[in-house]
């Protein structure tokens, strides 16, 4: 069994997890059991206690560039948890050649079905924060942007049958290089 789909693609490739959750950690050790995977029970919104972490030490090589994915993370961290500087922390430790990818759910993409899921959260222990277009585009900090830049999170003119409308038109997507 593959250990991780990255892993599956390049057997040489090396993961590190984030999970302040207690049982999603002992679940994805379970999971993903590996010698090029590590599962750290951590707060993410601490980055140099998530960096100095002895399994993120064993895999990581600081001076080599990585790939950080930040997915649908950002918006369940509340301002007041200064989210901004959490991943210019991330940013200022990874090498030069790394990429950031961060998705976002956003006020000005669907206010009316944002407003419906916020409403949700309200009843929830985890905060719901989306944010502008222009406070997601923010968390890349000096980092050009790739490709097309940060579009919504399906940047086609027709979403497939498959994908719900609503969820695909939530907010914004985008990938960054670290330049030299």
């Amino acid at each position: 069994m593959t250990t991780a789909v990255p892993e599956g693609i390049n057997p040489d490739v090396k993961v590190v997890y984030v999970d302040l959750d207690p049982v999603v950690c002992i679940h994805g050790r379970a999971l993903l059991a590996s010698d090029q995977v590590a599962i750290v029970q951590g707060d993410v919104r601490k980055p140099y206690e998530i960096l100095a972490d002895p399994a993120v030490q064993r895999l990581i090589d600081p001076g080599a560039p990585v790939g950080i994915l930040m997915m649908f993370l950002l918006h369940l961290i509340a301002d007041s948890d200064t989210p901004q500087d959490m991943v210019a922390g991330y940013r200022k430790a990874a090498a030069p050649g790394s990429v950031l990818a961060i998705s976002h759910a956003a006020n000005d993409a669907r206010p009316e079905y944002v407003g419906r899921i916020s409403a949700i959260y309200q009843r929830a222990n985890t905060p719901f924060t989306p944010r502008s277009r222009a406070d997601i585009n923010a968390f890349f900090g000096d980092w050009p942007l790739d490709g097309p830049g940060l579009v919504n999170m399906w940047p086609y003119a027709e979403v497939p049958a498959d994908v719900d409308a609503d969820l695909a038109q939530l907010g914004y997507s985008s990938v960054a290089v670290k330049p030299a």
